[in-house]
């Protein structure tokens, strides 16, 4: 079994493609009913409209977006410039491994992304 992406339904797909476009760059695809697509490193982003989404995330620390980067700060510089909502700036949640750094924001309908520097 492998795990290659994350499927999430969209209040707003359209406003929602804007802002991974700006952070991503040009969907890797997109289909009729707007659904889009990124390939982001080796796993997939993939979102479009659902019926029973709407307004913003409720509860978005449940399940969150890992994107890992060896620059967690300018990651996350460019995340907020593209318009992403700050959570967590950058900070080093462990002592003992100051190379290890994280950071969380919010994409324009509530969900969470978290940036992490490689294992």
């Amino acid at each position: 079994m492998n795990l290659n992406g994350v499927q999430m339904g969209a209040a707003d797909a359209k406003k929602l493609a804007e802002f991974y476009t700006k952070a991503f760059g040009e969907p890797k695809w997109a289909m009729p009913g707007d659904w889009y697509g990124w390939d982001i490193g080796n796993g997939h982003l993939f979102f479009g409209p659902h019926s029973k989404v709407t307004g913003t995330a409720t509860e978005p620390q449940r399940v969150m977006i890992a994107l890992e980067d060896a620059d967690v700060q300018g990651a996350f510089a460019g995340l907020i410039a593209a318009g992403a909502k700050e959570i967590a700036k950058p900070y080093n949640p462990d002592p003992d491994n100051t190379e290890f750094w994280q950071a969380t924001v919010a994409d324009p309908e509530g969900n969470y992304l978290q940036l992490a520097s490689p294992m």
